[in-house]
C-alpha cells in the first residue's frame, strides 16, 4: 500500500512539474522578447534554466534528505536525457539545423563538462566548491549577454522596451503570473517527487543513483521535452539548442552549486566511474555531430535514442 502511494506521489509530482514548466516557459519567453533578447539567449537562460528548476528542487531536497546518489544521479541523468532523449525525439520528428553560435556553445558545454567531471574526482562538493560552480555559471551568462549586446539588430534579436514600461504594461500581467505560478508548481512537484522516489529506491533495493538517472531524471526533463517540441513546431532551432545547452550547464553549475552551498555532499562511486563518463560521451558525441554536420538529422536522432536506451540498460548492470 505504501509503494502504491509513493508511485501516485511520484506521478502527481511529475504532472505538476510538467505543467509548471510549461507555464514558466510561456511567461519567460514573452518577458524575454519584451526585453530584446535573442532566441538563443532566451533558450539558454530562461527556457533552459527555467525548465531545470525541477532538477534544482529535486537535488537540493535529496541532498538535504541524505540521498546524495539521488541528487547527483538526477543531475547527470538529466544531462544525458536532454541529449539522448530530448534532442533524440525532437530530431527524429523534425530534424534540426544548428547555427554557428550553437556549434560554438556546444564546444563550450563540452569543455565545462570535462572540468566538472575532473573536479568531482579531486574535490567533494563543499560550500566553497558550490560557490566556484555558481561563479562559473555567472561568467557564462555574462558572456552570453555580451554576445547578445554585440548582435543588436541582427536576426533573432528584437528591440528592447524599457523595463519599467514592460512591468507596468497591463498585457504583461499574464506572463508574469504564469511564470510565478509555474515556478510554484515546480517547487511543490519536486518535493513530492523526491519523497516518492527516495522511498521507492529503498523499498525496491535499487540504488538511489539509478532512480536518480532514470525515473527522476527523465521526469524532471519532461519540461525540456515540452519546450523543445513547442520550439520545433515554431521552427526555432536556436530555442531548442539553447534550451538543452542552458539546461545542461545549469544542472551542473547552478543545481550542484546551490546544492553544495545548502547541503554539501560527495559524489557516489557509480556516478564518478560510470554516469559522469557517459555524460562526457553523450556531450562529446553531440559536439562532434554539430561541428561536422551543422545539424542533427532524423537519422542522428535515432542514434541518440538508441544510445540512450543502451545507457539505461547498462545502468542496471553497473
Amino acid at each position: 500500500m505504501e509503494l502504491l502511494f509513493m508511485l501516485i506521489l511520484c506521478g502527481v509530482g511529475l504532472a505538476m512539474m510538467v505543467y509548471g514548466g510549461d507555464l514558466v516557459v510561456e511567461g519567460s519567453v514573452r518577458l524575454a522578447k519584451e526585453f530584446g533578447l535573442s532566441q538563443f539567449f532566451i533558450g539558454v537562460v530562461l527556457i533552459g534554466f527555467g525548465t531545470s528548476s525541477p532538477e534544482l528542487v529535486t537535488s537540493v531536497l535529496a541532498a538535504w534528505s541524505g540521498a546524495p546518489g539521488l541528487s547527483y544521479g538526477n543531475v547527470t541523468g538529466s544531462n544525458i536525457a536532454n541529449i539522448g532523449l530530448i534532442l533524440g525525439v525532437t530530431a527524429v520528428l523534425y530534424g534540426l539545423s544548428a547555427s554557428t553560435r550553437v556549434v560554438r556553445d556546444t564546444l563550450v558545454l563540452g569543455a565545462l563538462m570535462v572540468g566538472y567531471v575532473a573536479s568531482t574526482f579531486l574535490f567533494p562538493l563543499t560550500r566553497g566548491m558550490g560557490v566556484v560552480y555558481l561563479a562559473v555559471l555567472a561568467i557564462y551568462v555574462w558572456q552570453l549577454r555580451q554576445n547578445d549586446a554585440g548582435q543588436t539588430g541582427s536576426e533573432g534579436v528584437v528591440t528592447a522596451r524599457p523595463w519599467k514600461a514592460v512591468l507596468v504594461d497591463p498585457t504583461m500581467r499574464r506572463p508574469i503570473v504564469s511564470a510565478l505560478a509555474g515556478l510554484a508548481l515546480l517547487v511543490l512537484g519536486g518535493h513530492f517527487l523526491v519523497d516518492g522516489a527516495t522511498t521507492l529506491a529503498r523499498a525496491l533495493h535499487v540504488s538511489e543513483s539509478f532512480i536518480g538517472i532514470s525515473i527522476v531524471a527523465i521526469g524532471t526533463s519532461l519540461p525540456e521535452l515540452v519546450a523543445s517540441l513547442q520550439s520545433a513546431k515554431r521552427n526555432a532551432p536556436d530555442l531548442i539548442f539553447g534550451n538543452i545547452i542552458g539546461s545542461n550547464i545549469y544542472n551542473i553549475f547552478g543545481v550542484l552549486g546551490v546544492t553544495g552551498v545548502v547541503a554539501p555532499t560527495t559524489a557516489p562511486t557509480d556516478v564518478l566511474f560510470f554516469h559522469n563518463p557517459m555524460m562526457l560521451v553523450a556531450t562529446g558525441g553531440l559536439a562532434y555531430v554539430l561541428s561536422t554536420y551543422k545539424a542533427i538529422s532524423k537519422r542522428h536522432g535515432q542514434y541518440l535514442l538508441g544510445g540512450y536506451a543502451v545507457y539505461l540498460l547498462a545502468s542496471l548492470a553497473f
